[in-house]
């Protein structure tokens, strides 16, 4: 990847169907080929907005040098949920779709959304679907879709669709306050806005993935601790908040249950088995015996065997599988 300047050809930015969003923070390059990814696309009606959230490395010199098609907006650093809303607000297309700094569009990312959108002319929420990619060994997996007649139950428990998946009018987003700003919150954003926007709207599925979300070692969901209070204080506001007025028994059982086993999960990754036994057993009693061992049973199992003997597992069912 080199520093010459892609063709700003395309860009239609007075009237635009999409506005791609950014906010970064400290992370160039990578920015970099992030934002030759959304200039690349094979649709024409879009504009690209970049939130540079206080960046100490150049980023939003080097951006508004190479990149004069993009719009810049610079701000202090008041993390990304506050970095996104300032993209909405000042986006001018009908549709925003988010696009991390560390990740990358297909060329057909919009496209194909333009012709889901053809198809689905009064749809508010749109979903792709993406690849956990290793930009270093080239492996690529495709993250759980999602699907659109359980989407605002499946939302409670987990977040099925990443922020990067999603292409959503600007009034809807506006509808439901966009993302939290509160710095606790960070790490769990993307989990409230999904519900936010399950709950009003009913998502229309694109089929073919047209998205990569890098694996690297500064990916924000890496840094477990962080997630796992992020993701406690969220429920806390779902559940407390004006939205926990509008939910059921069985819908606060599942936020309940689905967070304690989301930290487990964590936990367990991080070698605190005992934690994680603790927090499975708060799930298995938000949802009762029977359910609560269904859901609850695989990580019981794995808290036990410890990381060692969980991964001696995997690899004896892979032989297995394969004979």
């Amino acid at each position: 990847m080199g520093n010459a300047r892609p063709s700003s050809a395309r860009v239609e930015p007075d009237r635009p169907l999409v506005s791609i969003v950014t906010a970064t923070y400290n992370r160039w390059p990578l920015v970099q080929e992030t934002i030759e990814s959304a200039l690349r696309q094979s649709f024409p009606s879009f504009e690209y907005v970049l939130v540079d959230d206080g960046s100490t490395d150049g980023t939003g010199d080097r951006v508004s040098e190479l990149y004069p098609a993009v719009r810049l907006f610079r701000q202090e650093n008041r993390e990304r949920g506050a970095a996104y809303n300032r993209c909405i607000e000042s986006a001018k297309g009908s549709f925003i779709a988010f696009l991390d700094d560390d990740d990358v569009y297909e060329p057909w990312h919009l496209a194909q959304f333009a012709e889901a959108h053809h198809r689905h002319p009064d749809g508010q929420f749109f979903a792709s679907r993406a690849w956990l990619w290793d930009p270093v060994t080239g492996h690529k997996r495709l993250m759980p879709g999602f699907n659109p007649a359980t989407l605002a139950q499946d939302a409670l428990v987990s977040t099925v669709i990443v922020p990067q998946e999603m292409l959503v009018a600007r009034s809807a987003l506006l509808e439901v306050g966009g993302f939290p700003e509160d710095r606790a919150l960070m790490g769990a954003e993307d989990w409230l806005l999904l519900i936010k926007l399950s709950q009003r709207f009913r998502a229309v599925k694109l089929s073919r993935p047209s998205l990569r979300v890098r694996e690297h070692p500064g990916r924000s969901m890496n840094n477990l601790d962080v997630i796992n209070r992020s993701r406690d204080a969220a429920a806390r506001v779902v559940l407390e908040g004006p939205l926990g007025a509008e939910l059921d028994s069985r819908s606060r059982q599942l936020v309940a249950a689905g967070t304690h086993r989301f930290v487990a999960g964590h936990l367990y990754a991080m070698g605190r088995m005992g934690q994680a036994r603790a927090r499975l057993a708060q799930a298995r009693r938000e949802l009762g015996p029977v359910e609560g061992q269904l859901w609850t049973a695989r990580l019981w199992v794995q808290t036990w065997l410890g990381q060692a003997g969980s991964a001696a597992l995997r690899r004896l069912k892979r032989r297995l599988l394969w004979r």
